[in-house]
């Protein structure tokens, strides 16, 4: 007998494999397909007008798209996007000419990872596997200066809000804020697990805590909570 929680799960995981490209550059179009073909359901789209029809039709978990979409309009456009469909994940490709300041810019704008032409097709398989689940793809020589161009609108927030900030991690445990400092400095849950002498396991759930006693929803969004108290 299968078990609704089988089917949900099943179901979840069907979606999350249903990817839109986003493109009219045909060679990069190929070179995200060519690896993405064998483990997810792609469709493919030349202009915004075509984006809104596969939505409708049926809305994809994960958006990959050309920064030069759109004749290089991609930001004012995601930034609507993202309006009109909040659930769909995005994720910047060929992105390797983009500066740091590009990068903010379109984080702020709903994007939630950037992956390079250059990267190898594992890595692309779990950038694009980890952005559908609710995770952003960072280039960690980027992150430290991402979170401090993020949080300058947030430094705004008169003092007692930080100080209340401040006393919302009373709720973590110990272990809990190590793993959160850490997340902050920009260190990924192998790294964690490393130097903490834990498992990958043991990090996963230990943020897992941490999102739920802080309602947050994802490392990024951590980093920057921290960054608003420190």
């Amino acid at each position: 007998m299968i078990k609704p929680d089988s089917i949900v799960a099943a179901r979840d995981a069907r979606e999350n494999r249903h990817i839109l490209i986003a493109s009219d550059n045909i060679n990069l179009v190929k070179h995200y397909a060519n690896i993405l073909k064998s483990g997810f359901s792609l469709a493919f789209a030349r202009d915004t007008s075509q984006i809104q029809a596969l939505i409708q039709d049926n809305p994809p978990r994960l958006l990959l798209i050309d920064p030069a979409f759109n004749s290089g309009k991609a930001i004012s456009y995601l930034a609507v996007l993202t309006k009109t469909s909040p659930g769909i994940r995005i994720l910047v490709i060929g992105s390797e000419s983009l500066s740091t300041e590009a990068q903010a810019s379109l984080l702020k704008a709903g994007v939630h990872g950037f992956c390079r032409q250059d990267t190898t097709p594992a890595l692309i398989t779990k950038a694009v596997q980890l952005v559908s689940e609710g995770e952003f793809w960072l280039q960690r020589r980027h992150l430290a200066q991402l979170i401090r161009d993020l949080a300058s609108d947030i430094r705004k927030f008169p003092p007692e809000t930080s100080a209340n900030l401040a006393n919302a991690t009373n709720c973590l445990t110990p272990r809990e804020l190590e793993v959160a400092h850490m997340v902050h400095k920009g260190n990924n849950n192998k790294t964690i697990a490393r130097m903490l002498d834990i498992s990958e396991r043991t990090v996963k759930a230990h943020l897992s805590a941490i999102f739920r006693k802080l309602n947050i929803d994802n490392r990024l969004q951590l980093a920057l909570f921290f960054n608003r108290i420190t």
